[in-house]
This record gives C-alpha cells, sequence and structure tokens, in this order.
C-alpha cells in the first residue's frame, strides 16, 4: 500500500513519513532519516517528519543532531508530546540534566494527564538527588498508570523507614 502511495503522491509529505516510520520500525535508522529529509524537502513545516528524523539521529549516535531535530518540531508544535519527550530523554544523554529538567516540567505543565511525563520529572529529580520533591510527580504518575511510579515510591519510603517497611 505505501508502494502505491509513493506512485499516486510522491510528493506528499505525509508519505516519505510513512516510509520513515516503517524503516525506523525495521531498524533501517539511516534510511529513515534519508525518508524524512525527503518529507522535509516537500514541506520544511512538517513536524512529524523532525520527530522521525531525530529519533533516527537518535538512534544512530547523532545525539546533537536529534535534539536539534526535536527543537525544530516544538518551535512549530508547541504541544507535541513525543518531540518534548525525546528530547528530554536525549538532553539526558548528554548530559544535559539541568535542561532536561527544564523540559520535562514543561512537559508535565503541557500534559498533565500524561503519565509518562510524571514518571520522567520524578526520575530527574531522582538522579538530581531531589527525593522529596520527585515522590508527587512519581504518585501521580502511579495514579495515573505507570506502575514503575508506584515502584519507585515504595523503594524511597522503604529507604527512608525502614522497620515500617518491613512490618508491612
Amino acid at each position: 500500500a505505501l508502494l502505491r502511495a509513493l506512485k499516486i503522491a510522491p510528493h506528499d509529505p505525509a508519505t516519505w513519513v510513512n516510509r520513515a516510520e516503517l524503516a525506523s520500525r525495521a531498524g533501517r535508522d539511516r534510511a529513515a532519516v534519508e525518508y524524512s529529509d525527503q518529507a522535509l524537502s516537500y514541506d520544511e513545516r512538517c513536524v512529524d517528519a523532525y520527530v522521525n528524523r531525530g529519533a533516527a539521529r537518535v538512534q544512530l549516535g547523532e545525539l546533537e543532531a536529534g535534539a536539534a531535530d526535536f527543537q525544530r518540531a516544538l518551535k512549530l508544535t508547541p504541544e507535541h508530546f513525543n518531540a518534548r519527550l525525546n528530547l528530554v530523554i536525549t538532553l539526558e544523554d548528554l548530559k544535559r540534566h539541568d535542561e532536561a529538567l527544564a523540559v520535562c516540567r514543561e512537559l508535565v505543565a503541557r500534559h498533565p494527564e500524561q503519565g509518562e511525563a510524571h514518571l520522567r520529572l520524578g526520575s530527574l529529580l531522582v538522579k538530581g538527588n531531589q527525593v522529596a520533591a520527585a515522590l508527587p510527580a512519581l504518585e501521580r504518575a502511579g495514579a495515573l498508570g505507570e506502575l514503575e511510579g508506584w515502584r519507585m515510591v515504595a523503594r524511597f519510603c522503604a529507604q527512608a523507614d525502614p522497620p515500617r517497611a518491613r512490618e508491612a
């Protein structure tokens, strides 16, 4: 069906975005970058092409380039959840903790209903030794269905109060 779409609409960026997504799923990240580039050659405001290309670049170890693509996507569509989440993860991989934390706080502010956002925020706070600040985010993640949030809360409570944890 995708090859038929290419024949019917070869200049449609969505066709190339879909092809890039399929290439990424198949582990063909270099091809995903090329297909995303093709989509962007037809529409330089194609947010999904930037997100796909950024993810593929990160998989190829091109973290700075991937982060730049996520930032371009966010300039076009500030509410794009995956662009912001991937930017947080990439900044974390680049050891830019303060930037990752700031972007993650924005992610939570824009998407308070997303447990994954709260879980990521809690994890970043824990890594920054801000456990007390992390607990509300992890509890919220758990309440939104991210079970790892509850597991982390239980671990910290057990560490903070070992006798009570053993009694329970």
